[in-house]
């Protein structure tokens, strides 16, 4: 070790303190201690064919006629408020907006006409 320059003593190592070579022997000695079912990470499962319970279960995304029909009604509504609108106002593209509704209408029709399921949600998402 150096001298301190104002002393010209030696400095001694600070007491209590583990060097690099002490502690890497130390970790070495506490490895081999160690059995490997203590070091290896083990999953624990429950019982084979548990499942989680069905009120956490994930909703299932709603299909192809429920999202069209969900997009059906949102155009009817904005057609329905470029109505209230005057017409001078509209551009082009909101003028065939409007135009579309007939269509539309007929759409939402067939589609509740082939699930009569739909009609409970539609109405459901109509009062609220």
């Amino acid at each position: 070790m150096g001298k301190c320059t104002r002393t010209n003593k030696t400095r001694p190592k600070r007491c209590g303190l583990e060097t690099v070579k002490q502690r890497q022997k130390r970790q070495l000695v506490s490895a081999k201690e160690s059995s490997v079912s203590e070091i290896r990470v083990v999953r624990r499962r429950g019982p084979k064919g548990e499942r989680a319970p069905a009120a956490v279960a994930r909703a299932q995304p709603p299909g192809g006629w429920e999202c069209r029909l969900k997009a059906l009604l949102k155009v009817h509504q904005q057609i329905g408020e470029l109505r209230r609108r005057d017409a001078a106002d509209l551009d082009a593209q909101q003028r065939r907006k409007v135009e579309r509704r007939d269509a539309v209408l007929l759409e939402i029709d067939a589609i509740l006409e082939a699930h009569p399921d739909a009609r409970k949600t539609e109405s459901s998402r109509s009062s609220s």
